[in-house]
């Protein structure tokens, strides 16, 4: 697959979010892209991130954004659905960031659990609605000082 066309000079990604809604028009998923990645990469820049951990990665938009904004950060990446991770990591080879973005298959936690402590500068949570434990486990994620941001609370 190669990248796609971008349709919107404000936003490279953007044929990511395209791909994220005929994708899920189709087979019904919950595949929501958080669709603010200027903010992600914003964010990921103010905080200096060096790594960054996610979690509802869906097809890929928001890592590569959060990867884009930090161009010094290794990002890791959660999601359960095995579909979306082949498309995520496909659409990573295309926007030249899979190098720099893993993207983990799995349940959240499980994978959480075998992430380092303590590592990472950003954690970004964009799956449906998190649980306590979910949070709790990005949060022992985080350095002192690490920023943690939660959509769909």
């Amino acid at each position: 697959m190669s990248q796609p066309a971008n349709t919107d000079p404000l936003d490279p990604f953007a044929a990511i979010l395209t791909t994220t809604d005929a994708h899920r028009a189709q087979h019904g998923c919950g595949a929501y892209p958080y669709d603010k990645g200027t903010l992600l990469g914003v964010m990921a820049a103010a905080v200096n991130a060096r790594r960054i951990v996610e979690v509802g990665t869906a097809l890929g938009y928001s890592a590569i954004w959060l990867a884009h904004g930090a161009p010094q950060a290794q990002v890791d990446t959660i999601e359960s659905g095995s579909g979306h991770v082949d498309i995520a990591r496909q659409h990573c080879v295309d926007y030249g960031m899979s190098d720099r973005v893993q993207v983990h298959h799995g349940d959240a936690m499980t994978v959480l659990n075998s992430l380092d402590a303590s590592a990472y500068d950003l954690a970004f949570f964009d799956g449906f609605a998190p649980t306590p434990e979910l949070i709790n486990g990005l949060r022992e994620r985080l350095r002192v000082g690490g920023v943690l941001v939660c959509a769909n609370l």
